[in-house]
């Protein structure tokens, strides 16, 4: 079998682009300008949206034709928006976002997570049947003949940066949410952050700039891509002007993480918070230029105000009159007198009592005590403290000698 070659023409080339992004990052945004960018003014652009319906909040920067794509987020739903988009005629695609087929309900992850509830032997053995359908998703994209520009969500971490003295959090993403190595599948790369600038992590042009250059996507943007496809390179480096398109500057939106901490320093420097109802967009979204305008003013002023110097107050030192105090009369300690207690008379045991009592003392004493001291005492019946002293040698009175 012989096969042909024919002559290399970029005139004749589609172009892939992946933009990924923490949340209010400007995805949705930068994506609509690269788009219309891309195809001219005239040309037509197919938006695959899969945020409810928000791509139409868009609807001012650009003409464009939606397409709002319901769960389940299945492989073969994206390849039929692609495949119709292209039958239709439009000249790009937006995907809105892709991280939906990987990780969305009913995607791959979620179908993966189905099987192996049912049958948990085929936890790793489902991939045989999971792959080939998100790698036929992949190379729709791949051989598509229109430009495909899509979004990815990325994890999620915050940081927090100091400005002007201050801590103030900010989001920044550890990656893009779909299947690993996805971004060989892409001839530009951009990642966003919070502050709606993109930095360059692949560009196959190289007209955007070098790998970690950060610039602001914009219509322009796209249309210097479409002239590099279109023309060639030399006719871009000649900086050939490109088709007048109006622009909007995209809004720094604050969503109500980031108000927490803006609020917390305003308190700490004693400002009024009535800025925050002025800036409120809708619940959670705040107008972030709002804000941040409203910040340097009061700044400006603060730094304005004189610092009063504060001159030492010098208390007169009050000197209080002595006050002569009387000692108390301390009187001699009279002791009571001792009060002489009769020991009381020792009784006599009387003839057949049951009553074994001591022949010293007269208390009363049990059986064992007894026989211990008719032991010990020669024959006496002595309680044990008068048969310690019996056999301690002390001189001893019986009842017969008293």
């Amino acid at each position: 079998m012989t096969m042909t070659f024919s002559e290399a023409n970029r005139s004749k080339s589609s172009i892939r682009i992946g933009i990924m992004g923490p949340t209010f990052s400007g995805k949705t945004y930068s994506a609509v300008l690269l788009a219309r960018g891309l195809v001219g003014e005239k040309g037509r652009i197919a938006f695959v949206d899969c945020e409810g319906g928000e791509a139409n909040l868009y609807a001012n920067i650009t003409k464009f034709d939606i397409l709002t794509l319901e769960p389940p987020y299945t492989p073969e739903k994206f390849i039929e928006a692609i495949e119709s988009a292209q039958a239709s005629g439009y000249d790009a695609i937006i995907l809105d976002t892709i991280s939906h087929e990987w990780s969305g309900e009913g995607g791959i992850l979620d179908d993966q997570a189905a099987i192996e509830n049912k049958d948990s032997k085929r936890r790793w053995s489902c991939w045989g049947e999971l792959t080939p359908r998100h790698n036929r998703f992949l190379n729709t994209m791949i051989r598509s003949p229109i430009h495909i520009i899509t979004t990815m969500r990325m994890k999620m971490q915050y940081v927090v940066d100091t400005v002007d003295g201050r801590n103030t959090p900010r989001k920044i993403g550890l990656g893009p949410i779909q299947r690993d190595n996805v971004e060989y599948e892409f001839s530009v790369l951009l990642e966003m952050d919070g502050s709606h600038t993109a930095t360059i992590v692949k560009d196959k042009t190289q007209i955007l700039g070098g790998l970690g250059d950060v610039f602001r996507p914009t219509i322009e943007t796209g249309n210097a891509l479409r002239v590099w496809i279109e023309e060639g390179i030399d006719v871009v480096k000649k900086q050939t002007p490109v088709e007048p398109v109006p622009t909007q500057t995209p809004k720094t939106i604050y969503d109500e993480s980031q108000i927490n901490g803006v609020k917390e320093d305003y308190a700490a420097s004693g400002w009024s918070l009535s800025i925050f109802d002025q800036a409120k967009i809708s619940d959670g979204l705040y107008d972030g230029d709002l804000i941040k305008a409203d910040w340097k003013k009061r700044k400006e002023m603060d730094d304005a105000k004189p610092v009063p110097v504060k001159k030492p107050v010098v208390k007169r030192q009050e000197t209080k009159p002595v006050i002569a105090v009387k000692k108390p009369e301390i009187k001699p300690e009279v002791k009571p007198a001792p009060v002489e207690t009769k020991p009381e008379p020792k009784q006599e045991p009387k003839q057949g009592d049951d009553v074994i009592m001591c022949e010293e003392c007269g208390v009363k004493i049990t059986q064992m005590q007894k026989n211990m001291s008719i032991l010990f005492c020669n024959g006496k019946s002595y309680c044990a403290e008068c048969r310690k002293k019996y056999q301690a040698g002390e001189q001893m009175k019986t009842r017969g000698g008293e």
